[in-house]
């Protein structure tokens, strides 16, 4: 958003070159936030830990060869509860691969999780394996949510076709939790940029085991679109339901106008 509301959206890919990774340079990032605080509110809020403040500092480091080392710390509010977490991690750059290394600690909780991850380039083509792991009661969300899953691997594919006009993605996850649940996920994308109008299609699977070995799954299929008419930007989304039962989930448009430097004319229709 700009100084005078207006709209303006960007899709930018950001690349990382193996050499920075390896530079003797260091950069440094703080912040003091209040939590969940609205700065001009009709009603103040009475929820617990509503205002506390919230810090988050992170160091990096090159490390030459063996690439970048990072450390962080952040302190925030968890309804009324302060809780304390802390990060190291390295970034490296080996057989024309990146691979990154993440470990976090939850000082209150005494709980840890740790993630590495691979991403390498076959030409146009951009892949991606991760693997996590995380101790039975490591939640950054709540502490009284509950453990989160305690190995989970994520892989993707995606490729760009058709001079940057077209790309496609692959991606699945497996997930299994401390209360012996499982999960798998599988989704797939396409997307096509067409003059001005962005349109995007997507499936996505899921299959459930529960505890007691139960088994459900379910299918969803995501279109989109989004252009320009008549000065303004427009979005379609519609979402159908293919599992269990095949039915439509809801449709939405939206409309975005600018009326002026300081008018903003925004409409939408949804059916559900």
């Amino acid at each position: 958003y700009g100084p005078h509301g207006e709209i303006r959206e960007e899709h930018r890919h950001i690349g990382v070159l193996p050499s920075q990774l390896t530079q003797q340079k260091s950069y440094y990032t703080a912040s003091i936030t209040r939590n969940d605080f609205t700065t001009w509110q009709l009603e103040r809020s009475e929820s617990p830990g509503v205002g506390d403040i919230n810090l988050a500092a992170t160091y990096e480091q090159g490390i030459g060869p063996l690439g970048t080392a990072s450390l962080g710390v952040r302190r925030r509010s968890d309804q009324g509860e302060q809780r304390v977490f802390t990060q190291a991690g390295l970034a490296s750059y080996f057989f024309d691969t990146f691979f990154n290394a993440n470990v976090g600690y939850d000082v209150d909780q005494a709980e840890n999780a740790a993630v590495v991850s691979a991403r390498h380039n076959f030409g146009r083509q951009s892949t991606l394996l991760q693997y996590t792991r995380n101790s039975e009661n490591y939640n950054i969300s709540s502490s009284t949510a509950g453990g989160s899953a305690k190995n989970s691997v994520r892989s993707s594919l995606e490729k760009f076709l058709f001079l940057d006009r077209t790309n496609y993605t692959l991606s699945s996850t497996y997930s299994d939790f401390w209360n012996d649940s499982k999960q798998i996920g599988m989704n797939s994308g396409l997307s096509t940029r067409i003059g001005s109008m962005l349109l995007s299609t997507g499936l996505q699977y899921n299959r459930n085991v529960d505890e007691d070995g139960d088994i459900s799954d379910n299918s969803l299929l995501n279109t989109s679109g989004r252009g320009f008419a008549f000065g303004g930007i427009w979005r379609l989304e519609s979402k159908y339901e293919l599992r269990p039962i095949m039915r439509l989930v809801e449709h939405s448009l939206e409309y975005n106008h600018d009326i002026g430097n300081n008018i903003d004319l925004a409409s939408q229709i949804e059916y559900q």
